[in-house]
């Protein structure tokens, strides 16, 4: 158990500071507003593992002044530790911000800050490393939120639309008794950000007007957003939100700004192009703030020209922010996964729009969810976001995350996921429901943890592992409804759009021997990032089982990678490397049971690999029986090379 002991001995922290740091404690340093300043000894089961300083700059804001810990105790989570009793002390004694400090050099402590939920706020001149100093904050007094669905359907069909997480056959429309019960409860019970959205609200005129109207006539009026594709956004309604004596703003669902997409995603047979254009001026000459949303589905809107057409016409149309989002994949929309475009490479489109259209970017924050831009352009202002999917940041982090979701039918949905999974009757009582569904999503941080039911996920780059393989004769979607009878969960999804092998121009015995190998890979997620794995393997039996051990050849946490291709051919051809193979269109499903995982890749039509860890075999194997799988008694390598066709 970790705690925080305050001390005003410096002894132990005088050596603790040099073991860690490799420099002397900055003694001068400390000694300035000294009277600011409290020490805390971090102990483990009685033993000291390390040191915090925190200064008191004002009555608002306390920072982390410096923070050691012994570099046997790096990497087990004390860090994350430390910081959630640092927030539980100063949020006690009325602090609202949380900030420290820290350089490129010391990487891990800047994963550490914003794994915990703190912001880059800036950068100025410091003393180490690089002598530039990043700037973090976290806010310790979050606003409180809640969406309210006041209509479950939708007048656009967007194929990709997860509805809120509130999939539902029947047709709901929030009565105004029901959402009057839950507006007050929800103020009564302190939420003071409040959503009204879909489905398509403005389907429920009614209600949305109604939600209006009460909020405005509250003494403290909360902050209100409507979510709404904008085409029933009427003249009565946008003067409701002329009125409305608070802050409120509109989210306007729109992905493209090319009409023959538009019509593409929506799918409907009413062309809405116009219309919604016309609703989003309507808004900007009444002064409304509008944010567009857009959702980057791979292929469809993920060029950079699309990006570089919104960043021209969005203010055109009196929009202020526009917020790209990843697509939430999930296993019952797995067949959308093609689509998926991550936020690492909506970040770098966001970046060649912004230099190909010779237009000013400032990077203004940083997040686990995402990042934050301002675009200047002849003197107009657009601030970008982008955006990773909520559930990518793993269920342990949901309730800091996320707002709470209450249904047309007034029941409380806790998750996007599981959206037959009500906890309790909201309009009736909000804080009951509320905590029942706290409950449950505390139950899915304890399986998933820092993961979560979604199928994108990072992969883990492991430097070494030792496997074992298998066949199975039958095609991939036989083997997959095997694996749903048996309730055995996917939890990720890959595919490699590019694969190319590369190998010496004069081979040596490890090469025609399969225990050297260079593989190169785009993922479909990776539009423009091609990364390069060397590896050496060993061979041997263990157990009876053909064991391929494998090892990654790079002195780096992630494998090295390259924009291009062609970047990857130059390099590789300096070492004396030529492209001997390409694969095209590689997909990896990969399950859990128990606590054991396994990958499951079509070869050919009725022919699948499967991948094993060792260790976990013996868990797999009575299950996988099941499947008739066959152990692979040579090297893979070699087996699929024989089955796989290339292009070369």
């Amino acid at each position: 158990m970790i705690i925080l002991e305050k001390t005003k001995d410096l002894v132990f922290i005088l050596d603790l500071y040099k073991e860690i740091f490799l420099d002397d404690f900055p003694m001068e340093k400390f000694h300035k507003n000294v009277e600011n300043k409290e020490i805390f000894n971090i102990k483990e089961n009685n033993e000291k593992i390390g040191f915090l300083i925190l200064k008191k700059n004002n009555e608002k804001n306390c920072h982390m002044w410096l923070f050691g810990i012994k570099n046997s105790k790096q990497n087990s989570g004390v860090g994350h530790q430390v910081i959630k009793l640092v927030e539980e002390i100063v949020k006690k004694e009325g602090y609202k911000k949380l900030t420290l400090s820290s350089y490129n050099h010391r990487s891990k402590m800047l994963a550490l800050a914003i794994k915990n939920g703190f912001k880059i706020i800036g950068t100025e001149e410091g003393s180490y490393g690089d002598k530039i100093k990043i700037l973090f904050e976290k806010e310790l007094v979050a606003k409180k939120e809640v969406r309210i669905s006041v209509h479950n359907k939708c007048n656009f069909k967007c194929f990709f639309c997860h509805n809120e997480g509130l999939e539902n056959s029947r047709t709901l429309k929030m009565s105004k008794e029901i959402l009057e019960n839950t507006l007050k409860q929800a103020i009564e019970n302190g939420f003071t950000d409040i959503t009204f959205t879909g489905g398509e609200p403005t389907l429920n005129q009614e209600a949305l007007i109604f939600g209006i109207n009460y909020c405005n006539n509250l003494p403290e009026k909360p902050d209100l957003t409507i979510v709404t594709n904008s085409t029933g956004m009427t003249d009565e309604i946008i003067d409701k939100v002329k009125e409305y004596q608070g802050k409120i703003k509109i989210n306007a669902s729109l992905h493209t700004l090319s009409e023959k997409k538009f019509m593409d995603i929506i799918q409907t047979s009413k062309n809405y192009f116009s219309n919604t254009l016309d609703r989003l001026k309507a808004m900007s000459n009444a002064g409304i703030e509008v944010k567009a949303n857009c959702v980057v589905l791979k292929g469809i809107n993920s060029d950079v020209e699309d990006f570089k057409e919104l960043f021209i016409k969005l203010p055109q149309y009196g929009v202020k922010t526009a917020k790209f989002l990843e697509l939430l994949v999930i296993k019952s929309n797995e067949q959308h996964f093609k689509y998926f475009f991550n936020q690492e490479s909506i970040v770098e489109n966001i970046k060649k729009a912004a230099k190909e259209l010779g237009i000013e970017i400032q990077q203004l924050s940083e997040s686990k969810r995402g990042t934050k831009f301002k675009l200047i352009n002849k003197g107009t202002e657009l601030k970008v976001e982008a955006i990773k999917c909520t559930c990518k940041v793993g269920c342990s982090s949901c309730l800091e995350v996320r707002d709470r979701t209450i249904g047309a039918d007034g029941e409380y949905y806790p998750c996007f996921i599981q959206s037959d999974n009500p906890c309790g009757n909201a309009q009736k009582d909000l804080k009951d429901s509320f905590s029942h569904g706290d409950l449950v999503i505390k139950r899915y941080a304890e399986i998933y943890n820092d993961s979560s039911p979604i199928l994108i996920k990072e992969a883990k780059y492991i430097k070494k592992r030792k496997a074992v393989y298998c066949l199975i004769n039958s095609d991939i979607n036989s083997i997959k409804e095997k694996l749903d009878g048996e309730r055995i969960n996917m939890i990720r999804q890959e595919i490699f759009e590019e694969e190319h092998i590369y190998e010496p121009i004069c081979q040596s015995p490890e090469w025609s021997e399969y225990k050297r190998q260079i593989r190169v890979i785009r993922k479909s997620q990776n539009t423009d990032k091609y990364e390069i794995y060397m590896s050496k393997f060993d061979y041997y039996i263990e157990n009876n089982l053909f064991i391929n051990e494998q090892q990654f050849l790079s002195e780096f946490d992630r494998p090295i990678h390259f924009d291009s291709l062609g970047k990857v051919d130059e390099f590789l051809s300096m070492l004396n490397f030529n492209k001997t193979k390409t694969y095209r269109n590689s997909t990896l499903y990969f399950y859990k049971y128990k606590n054991s995982m396994f990958s499951v890749s079509p070869v050919s039509n009725n022919l699948c690999s499967v991948y094993l860890d060792y260790d976990s075999y013996e868990e797999l194997k009575y299950f996988l029986s099941n499947l008739n799988i066959v152990v692979i008694n040579e090297p893979f390598l070699k087996w699929r090379g024989e089955y796989l066709i290339s292009e070369i």
